[in-house]
């Protein structure tokens, strides 16, 4: 049987102001029968001044990655949000245009049904034969 130990979870601790704090590591143990795993287990946090030169270096690479993946997943939404905004805009600007040109065919409906009641009502009235 052969158990390996891997680095398995980071935490960082801030306080309520937003300093920071400390942070620890978590270890996954595992436990193979040959290609079996027969048993896994999360060990007690460790806090990243114990831990070995190897471990801190892949600590400090995946948060460098992952804060670098964050800033530009952040700009390509913040990008995507802009263009989004102004398609809303867009089409805000069409609604109030179709809107101000109904309202102004509405007055002229309104208009020329005035004027043709005024004409029905200034029309000589039929001669019945």
């Amino acid at each position: 049987m052969e158990t390996t130990k891997t680095l398995n979870e980071l935490l960082l601790r801030f306080d309520e102001a937003g300093k920071f704090q400390g942070a620890h590591a978590v270890y996954l143990y595992q436990t193979f029968d040959g290609d079996k795993r027969v048993s896994a287990a999360t060990g007690t946090p460790v806090p990243l001044g114990k831990l070995g030169a190897p471990d801190l270096a892949a600590i400090q690479a995946v948060c460098g990655e992952a804060v670098t993946l964050a800033a530009t997943t952040l700009d390509a939404n913040t990008a995507a949000l802009a263009e989004k905004d102004a398609a809303l805009a867009a089409r805000a600007a069409e609604i109030a245009a179709a809107e101000a040109a109904k309202t102004a065919a509405e007055a002229a409906k309104a208009e020329a049904e005035a004027e043709l009641a005024a004409l029905k009502a200034a029309a000589p009235e039929p001669i019945e034969a």
